[in-house]
């Protein structure tokens, strides 16, 4: 019979042979160990994607980054919240608003999803009542290009 890598409360359990087998492979919750076995072959296949591997990838993400967030708060009017040091593969704009913001709500912000129905945008959209404004968050990948940040800009500049 095979067994699972990690042995849960199905092991002791007392049925057929096809009732243990489905039973010792049930998992409580969300403690499936599948992707923490994944993580060193997911590595390597990152660091193959590009000449110079993971430093090369870290340094393009946060360049990308750094031009996207500036390509959006020149179209909006605001200066970055923080120096280009502070920037890593993430990014946050200050959002102009008229509104009062209020906490964050379990629903969701409705700007964000103005913006995901609207325009097929999926970006944090989050509310700083300190600060009396929102922020977006956004974050670049391989996969993304400096275009994307000037649609999101557009649709931004669009529905303020």
């Amino acid at each position: 019979m095979i067994h699972p890598l990690n042995i849960s409360h199905g092991f002791s359990f007392e049925g057929t042979a096809q009732e243990k087998f489905e039973f010792e492979f049930a998992w409580p919750g969300t403690q499936d160990p599948t992707p923490w076995l994944c993580i060193p072959q997911a590595m390597s296949f990152m660091e193959g994607l590009v000449e110079g591997g993971w430093s090369e990838i870290m340094s393009r993400n946060r360049n990308l980054s750094i031009q996207g967030r500036n390509l959006i708060c020149e179209a909006l009017g605001t200066t970055p919240p923080v120096p280009d040091s502070m920037v890593c593969s993430m990014a946050s704009v200050e959002v102009p608003t008229d509104e009062e913001v209020g906490p964050m709500s379990l629903e969701g912000d409705p700007f964000h999803n103005q913006l995901l129905d609207e325009y097929s945008i999926q970006v944090p959209v989050m509310p700083w009542r300190h600060h009396g404004t929102k922020y977006i968050r956004i974050s670049a990948q391989l996969y993304n290009h400096i275009d994307e940040y000037g649609y999101l800009a557009d649709a931004l500049t669009d529905s303020l």
